[in-house]
């Protein structure tokens, strides 16, 4: 059996990123999918919008070549509320990557997550991880929870209650619902706390064996 796991990077990365941010999650992933004799196949994509600006984070300027990408763009209102553009053409984007290459789950961090949580009403997954997760805050967007979900936040991420509010909202599902957090911030976690990934692998395994 085959697994199939797309990989959807936050505001301001791409590909590259995203493949480095991962590798640790993706050879424990292998690790555990070959005791149950499974094959991985992972997949990963740059957001619909390219973007003409070099990031803030110095790690990601110096080390990750350009260019970088969006799944939408927003724009804080005076009024505290967030305005979105271009949610829909990106969830209909992704929607024909999930489609086409017949992906099982998500592996989401940051806008990604958000992103997926839409994506999910109009696609059929079988899980979705979400690392530094955060939910859209545009209430027009409904989310489908109904559907197993891994939620990784860090206790020092200023996202940190936004990964939580995620979490509770898929609690109200009859779905396998899981937290970890770790103790860093907005990142994928590492040091002491990296024996996640496999407990994550395994988690993924169990549901698509």
């Amino acid at each position: 059996m085959e697994i199939n796991i797309l990989y959807l990077h936050g505001y301001c990365g791409n590909e590259e990123l995203a493949t480095m941010q991962t590798a640790h999650f993706r050879s424990s992933l292998e690790n555990v999918a070959n005791i149950y004799s499974l094959t991985v196949k992972n997949h990963f994509v740059n957001g619909l919008y390219k973007l003409d600006f070099t990031p803030k984070d110095t790690f990601i300027s110096e080390n990750i070549n350009p260019p970088y990408y969006a799944h939408c763009y927003y724009n804080y209102l005076s009024n505290k509320q967030v305005e979105y553009t271009g949610i829909d053409d990106s969830v209909k984007y992704l929607k024909n990557i999930v489609e086409k290459n017949n992906i099982n789950g998500i592996v989401a961090f940051s806008q990604g997550t958000y992103i997926t949580s839409i994506l999910n009403s109009f696609v059929d997954l079988d899980f979705i991880v979400y690392f530094s997760g955060m939910p859209c805050l545009n209430l027009d967007y409904p989310i489908n929870i109904n559907i197993p979900s891994y939620h990784i936040v860090g206790k020092e991420d200023k996202w940190y209650e936004a990964g939580l509010v995620l979490h509770t909202k898929y609690l109200k599902s009859e779905k396998d619902t899981q937290l970890f957090e770790h103790a860093g911030d907005h990142h994928f976690p590492k040091g002491k706390d990296v024996y996640i990934y496999t407990k994550i692998a395994q988690w993924i395994v169990e549901i698509c064996d």
